[in-house]
């Protein structure tokens, strides 16, 4: 991610940068600069969730330097600046930074985290192919980083907010970099409302100083790793019809064509073993980058209220590429029972992936919805 220009509002305590988000009726993204001290307090879906992240070993106000939010205190500096949206990232991002003089006494820097009680942070893999997972890929600055989502909040009702996929933010794997630009992945680690960048020591003790030490906080709405599946292969998320029956529009993922040109929809009960009736939608084509992307159903498969299913999505050839993350038991779907000229029902493995696929679907009296992966099996729903 690319630094973007400062634009903010003074409001007496704090300086505000507030934009709208890409994403339609997503709300307002705004970041909080805390003038009083090294804090900021992120939030998305127009204030509705979000939360402070301060640096505590440094006590000092607020100043702007060369278009930076910039805390001093003796040898240390924090400094906080916007991103550019990118692929991963439609709303861009925020950059928060430590600044070291001098060899610091200790190779952990802690970063408190407030006010996230309706938030899950999930920890991604390890390594770029998780042992679990070999039809995925972490790219470099994801691997052992942090997956934001909502607890519950994941639908969007016309004219009312849309939480997308639920997916607030991601925690990215932060570096070190010295002061002739030799970089180093640091390590991340959260919990308990702390989250701690730990700097392998060798590095501290080679470093030319100044050292800068770079978490990265991306507003990203899908995930961002990478699923690669065949033909045979069908994958999606559970998701729970909300209280009103309805009938499916599409199911919307977000994928890219590496060899792949076409994709269907198929809903599935919540079982697993069936197809729901009229539930495999027509072919649509897959775009050449990732993109979200509808297969529309010509007739539309009937769900019922407060009932799950799993919203899938099987390709025509190697490979399709779905986004996703890692989150929490039963979030993801893979089944290998069919082809992509007839899809099929069987035992299908239930894992931990949370990929970037829901069914949109209209409520009965006409209000639109959608049917969303969600952190268990009982999903909310994403109003579309």
């Amino acid at each position: 991610m690319t630094r973007a220009e400062l634009q903010i509002d003074d409001r007496g305590t704090r300086y505000d940068a507030v934009r709208t988000s890409v994403l339609h009726e997503a709300g307002t993204i705004t970041v909080e600069y805390d003038k009083t001290k090294p804090e900021v307090r992120l939030a998305r879906w127009g204030r509705a969730a979000g939360f402070a992240v301060s640096y505590q070993s440094v006590q000092a106000a607020m100043v702007i330097v060369n278009g930076m939010a910039t805390w001093t205190d003796g040898n240390q500096m924090v400094r906080a600046y916007p991103l550019q949206p990118d692929i991963d990232n439609e709303d861009g991002g925020l950059e928060l930074e430590i600044l070291l003089g001098s060899k610091p006494p200790t190779n952990g820097f802690d970063f408190v985290i407030d006010g996230a009680d309706n938030l899950e942070f999930y920890r991604q893999p390890d390594k770029r192919i998780p042992d679990e997972f070999p039809n995925m890929r972490v790219p470099d600055h994801a691997i052992g980083s942090y997956a934001v989502y909502h607890q519950f909040n994941m639908h969007h009702a016309r004219s009312k907010t849309n939480w997308g996929c639920g997916k607030a933010f991601h925690l990215y794997r932060p570096k070190a970099i010295d002061a002739i630009g030799v970089e180093q992945w640091c390590s991340l680690e959260y919990a308990n409302g702390v989250m701690r960048v730990v700097v392998p020591p060798r590095f501290l003790e080679q470093a030319v100083y100044p050292v800068r030490i770079d978490p990265t906080f991306g507003h990203s709405g899908n995930g961002t790793s990478t699923g690669s599946y065949n033909l045979a292969e069908m994958v999606g998320s559970v998701g729970t019809v909300g209280a009103v029956d309805g009938d499916v529009d599409s199911i919307e993922a977000r994928i890219m064509d590496s060899g792949s040109t076409l994709f269907k929809g198929v809903l599935v009960n919540s079982a697993g073993t069936a197809i729901e009736t009229n539930g495999v939608t027509p072919q649509a084509s897959v775009p050449a980058t990732f993109a979200w992307t509808q297969a529309v159903y010509s007739t539309k498969p009937a769900v019922t209220a407060s009932t799950s299913y799993f919203c899938c999505v099987i390709g025509n050839s190697y490979v399709l590429d779905i986004r996703q993350d890692t989150g929490p038991a039963a979030s993801g779907f893979y089944n290998t029972a069919g082809t992509f000229t007839t899809p099929a029902a069987g035992s299908p493995t239930i894992n931990t992936t949370r990929k970037s696929v829901f069914a949109n679907y209209t409520e009965a009296g006409g209000a639109a919805a959608s049917l969303l992966r969600r952190r268990d099996p009982m999903a909310h729903m994403l109003v579309r």
